[in-house]
């Protein structure tokens, strides 16, 4: 004897279709707990140094205690000068290969508060490029973690344009 919804494709189609509308609920509901690292974009004077942050939103409530990680740019476009951190979170090593277009860096943070939320690093970046020219900003993280383990995050690159020295390049971001 077959059960009713397996006889009528109606009812096998409103069945498929609230399983198929709960899953993407559920898949939604995990994307929205997840972390996220972005990196921030820069409009930079030709030829001027600029400084690009990079942030953590929606983190754990036990905050980031450290990370490990690449960014990766055109060099033609733009050479990273500098590389420190935030909120008080110390870079321990970097290396900085403005010929490949990658700069490698490991951070941490030893005492005060771990956040959940805001910048933990800065690059002092050059626009070497022509005018216009642009270049993402991709980062990648080998470790991104909290006291107890790692964190799962989703990484948001950037964009790095050189602009004119004579255009307003105004930063409205609080």
């Amino acid at each position: 004897m077959m059960t009713k919804w397996k006889q009528d494709p109606r009812i096998r189609l409103l069945l498929l279709g609230v399983l198929g509308v709960g899953m993407l609920i559920g898949i939604n509901a995990l994307a929205q707990n997840r972390a996220i690292v972005r990196v921030a974009d820069a409009n930079v004077a030709q030829n001027q140094v600029g400084q690009v942050q990079v942030s953590l939103e929606n983190g754990p409530n036990d905050g980031l205690a450290d990370f490990d990680g690449t960014l990766e740019f055109d060099p033609s476009v733009a050479n990273v000068t500098e590389v420190r951190g935030r909120n008080n979170y110390n870079i321990a090593a970097f290396r900085i290969d403005n010929d490949n277009g990658t700069v490698r860096f490991i951070g941490f943070k030893v005492s005060g508060n771990l956040i959940s939320e805001g910048n933990f690093l800065q690059l002092g970046m050059r626009a070497v490029g022509d005018i216009d020219d642009t270049t993402d900003l991709e980062l990648s993280l080998r470790t991104f973690s909290t006291s107890d383990g790692q964190i799962e995050a989703t990484t948001r690159s950037g964009t790095f344009t050189v602009t004119s020295a004579d255009r307003l390049n105004a930063d409205f971001s609080v």
